[in-house]
């Protein structure tokens, strides 16, 4: 027999092995467990079925529900409470609690205004290695620099640049006087 007919019958002979185990184990350990867990149908205890609802808003109380329910029917309780709740246009704005029993959601996100844009005379850019730097109002700027009225340099790119002040980004391009505004966040 050559060498890597032996290598095969090796890893066979322990793949087996390793195969009989787990089924040994899935036999003997796992299912007569399994069995014991289950109840036969010629002798089980009849079966409570879980408490409704009423009114959609508590539970009623049954006596001979097991403790391992009582977590159950607090979760379904809790679930129905959310289900009752008003629905909204988008499901990122958050529900303001008024009472602890009436939610209720804030449909009117009314927008901030936007700062006005300062006007900037942005006529160039230049880059040295990984540094951009930009010409702005007659002084050379880089990403970090504070500019008039709290605005300070957060971008600067091949042809525009991006200030930023109280949470609105304003983009400049060249050529262009007027700047695009938009929240930082987005």
């Amino acid at each position: 027999m050559d060498k890597r007919k032996k290598r095969v019958l090796t890893v066979l002979a322990v793949g087996s092995c390793i195969l009989g185990w787990r089924l040994y184990v899935l036999f003997f350990e796992y299912l007569p467990n399994y069995r014991q867990r289950t109840p036969s149908t010629a002798n089980a205890a009849p079966v409570t079925p879980p408490p409704a609802f009423q009114n959609n808003a508590s539970l009623a109380p049954v006596a001979s529900v097991p403790k391992e329910h009582d977590k159950f029917a607090a979760l379904l309780a809790a679930q129905q409470k959310i289900a009752e709740r008003p629905w909204n246009d988008s499901p990122f704005i958050q529900p303001v609690i008024v009472s602890n029993d009436q939610p209720t959601i804030s449909t009117t996100a009314e927008p901030e205004e936007a700062p006005a844009s300062p006007s900037l005379r942005f006529v160039g850019v230049s880059r040295t290695g990984q540094h951009w730097l930009a010409a702005v109002d007659g002084r050379i700027v880089r990403v970090g620099d504070a500019l008039a009225d709290g605005f300070t340099v957060n971008e600067i790119g091949k042809d525009w640049i991006v200030i930023e002040a109280a949470g609105w980004r304003h983009t400049y391009h060249l050529g262009s006087e007027k700047a695009t505004v938009k929240r930082a966040t987005e």
